[in-house]
């Protein structure tokens, strides 16, 4: 079990590149030996997203675009069809699932994120409903939909591969990542 204040993946090179590749080396060969970390990135399952085909794309929506619009039934059909690719079902290392297009909470979420979820909440509240009615709206329900999001993904993936420990990429998120908000 990973010690309570050690956030798996968090460690970044000076060159700015991730280095959990070789996680290993800095947590010890006990914790996670070599070829033990599997990382699944932002494409696995059916995240949604926006701007998902680049930045030339930004009004492209992927898989519903904001976490209130994911279809969860699809995320983990696609899931469970992507992951024997790359884990056997009986891995006992660590499943590292980094999802980087958005964040989980509604405050560190970005702009457009948060600006489609105003415009759901929007659509989803009595006409003349205040600005202030219509940001906590899209606030609970973004959040909302952000955690259970995730709680499927952590609950499907570690159905698929029982003996793993499954967690995701900046999660919780480090108090020295205050720059990266």
């Amino acid at each position: 079990m990973l010690p309570a204040k050690f956030f798996l993946c968090s460690i970044v090179g000076s060159d700015g590149e991730s280095l959990c590749g070789n996680i290993s080396q800095f947590v010890g060969p006990t914790l996670a030996p070599k070829g033990h970390v599997i990382e699944l990135t932002t494409y696995f399952g059916a995240l949604p997203c926006l701007g998902c085909g680049g930045t030339a794309a930004k009004s492209v929506w992927c898989n519903g675009g904001i976490p209130q619009l994911a279809n969860l039934t699809w995320h983990k059909q696609q899931m469970t069809r992507q992951l024997p690719a790359k884990v056997s079902a009986g891995f006992d290392g660590i499943i590292d699932v980094d999802y980087e297009s958005w964040y989980p909470v509604f405050e560190a979420a970005g702009e457009s994120y948060r600006n489609a979820s105003r415009a759901l909440a929007r659509t989803q509240l009595p006409a003349g409903a205040s600005a202030a009615q219509i940001e906590a709206k899209a606030e609970a329900d973004y959040n909302a939909a952000s955690r259970t999001f995730l709680i499927a993904t952590l609950q499907h993936v570690k159905s698929l591969v029982p003996n793993a420990s499954v967690g995701f990429y900046g999660l919780p998120r480090p108090p020295y990542w205050h720059y990266n908000q």
